[in-house]
């Protein structure tokens, strides 16, 4: 049922996977140059144009973090199914935190600058708290249901 407290979590992972297409992950200054981590790309507020890693992987990643908890909001009637793509969610959005502080560090190293980290990169690790739990949830919910069937 959609009405349930792991939904909201998950729909709480939905909207927090949306935000981090807006907000900023890092935020790296210097005297000559001013750039800005998002995870569609680095902005460059100021200065010369910099060759800066491709961010493809890290927008593939936040893609799957988008759809994936709003899929299992849906397949509510399938607790083992929801039970492992939420697994699946968190192994992804741990890949997804690994990935964005390697281009954090990457971006770091090539500017010669300490990065400033924004609020974009507590989102994922937000959105791993809430996947945790919507796990715990869906499993109390699916020992509820396996003992109810022992009744009968």
């Amino acid at each position: 049922m959609i009405q349930r407290i792991q939904s909201l979590f998950l729909f709480i992972v939905f909207i927090a996977g949306i935000y981090l297409f807006f907000l900023p992950v890092a935020f790296y200054s210097s005297d000559i140059l001013l750039c800005k981590f998002n995870i569609t790309g680095i902005s460059q507020i100021n200065g010369q144009p910099q060759n800066f890693p491709n961010t493809i992987p890290i927008i593939i990643f936040t893609i799957i973090m988008i759809v994936l908890p709003f899929v299992i909001i849906f397949l509510y009637k399938k607790q083992p199914l929801q039970m492992k793509l939420c697994r699946l969610g968190i192994i992804i959005n741990v890949l997804l935190i690994a990935v964005i502080f390697w281009y954090a560090d990457i971006i770091e190293k090539k500017l010669c600058v300490d990065s400033i980290y924004k609020i974009g990169v507590f989102l994922p690790l937000l959105t791993l708290i809430f996947l945790f739990l919507a796990n715990m949830f869906i499993r109390k919910d699916e020992k509820l249901i396996k003992s109810a069937d022992r009744l009968r």
